[in-house]
């Protein structure tokens, strides 16, 4: 009987954790929530009359010592799988979370604040074939721990819709310890006065390629294998590892403040007098680039799909 009453009180706090998002499954390691669409529907917000998701799956800190009594003091990870977000998505994750984006169809905006463990995208689809307005937000932000994307194709093309060309930014503002883009993934982004900016520790690029007009990266180690970064206009890397990079194709590079050009092989030789970038330059580097691309409090709302 006692069991019984652990069991169910178990199942009723695992439920209040995961803000009763989808089925629970209880792994060694972790819990596993497999988040459903009735559930993520729940969730739809308007801002004068537009609409997105604002998911909050931040933990109460009230929940802490329940946690450690039945046995729930361990990782959440989220799986959203195979949901069609009809408007753009607003997620917030704790720092005892993870999250995946798997089979998903993605027609707006996304933003993930928080400090997640990890953020996965893999096999998703992106298409805008409504109206929407983004003001100055990126089409894509994350702050997390972790981002990766895995056999992931992310664009943001649509020629289709000249009306939406003229609205949204539809660069990428990345800002996490560690960044992985592996296995055949791609970020395509050609709109002309689109940025991809990139603030983390590591970056790791593995047979993949990053396309976009501009191009900002910031990272303490930057590694690429089989991987290319395409910019139309301008890249700028500040990298502390210092290395020769290869496959770095743009009218304009910038590598640790000096202007470099790539040799026939496309390998970025180091300037012959390369600046040393030391902790303290990065880290104010770091903080500049974090600062400029904080969204003001009278911009941090997502308006999407009228």
């Amino acid at each position: 009987m006692l069991k019984q009453i652990y069991d169910l009180k178990r199942l009723f706090y695992v439920k209040k954790i995961t803000h009763k998002m989808g089925n629970i499954y209880f792994g060694i390691n972790e819990i596993s929530c497999c988040v459903n669409s009735k559930a993520v529907r729940k969730h739809k917000k308007s801002d004068r009359e537009d609409y997105y998701y604002e998911i909050d799956l931040v933990e109460e800190k009230e929940l802490d010592e329940v946690k450690k009594r039945y046995d729930l003091d361990k990782p959440v990870h989220y799986v959203f799988d195979n949901i069609n977000f009809a408007f753009g998505i607003k997620l917030n994750v704790g720092p005892n979370a993870m999250v995946t984006f798997r089979n998903c169809m993605f027609n707006g905006p996304i933003e993930i604040n928080g400090n997640a463990l990890e953020v996965l995208f893999t096999g998703n689809m992106y298409r805008c074939d409504s109206q929407i307005y983004m003001g100055k937000q990126p089409f894509f932000a994350c702050r997390a721990r972790k981002l990766v994307f895995d056999d992931e194709t992310f664009s943001n093309c649509f020629p289709h819709n000249q009306r939406l060309k003229k609205h949204i930014n539809f660069g990428m503002d990345i800002i996490v310890d560690s960044l992985r883009i592996l296995d055949d993934s791609s970020i395509y982004i050609v709109e002309p006065n689109s940025k991809t900016s990139i603030n983390a520790k590591e970056v790791i690029l593995s047979n993949c390629s990053v396309i976009c007009p501009n191009v900002i990266m910031a990272c303490a180690n930057l590694g690429m294998s089989e991987a290319g970064i395409v910019a139309s206009k301008k890249i700028s890397i500040y990298n502390r590892n210092n290395k020769p990079l290869k496959k770095i194709i743009s009218p304009e590079i910038i590598y640790n403040g000096q202007e470099v050009k790539p040799n026939g092989e496309q390998e970025i030789s180091l300037p012959t007098n390369p600046t040393v970038i030391t902790s303290k330059d990065f880290k104010e580097f770091r903080e500049e680039l974090l600062g400029a691309n904080t969204p003001k409090a009278d911009t941090d709302k997502i308006p999407v799909l009228k």
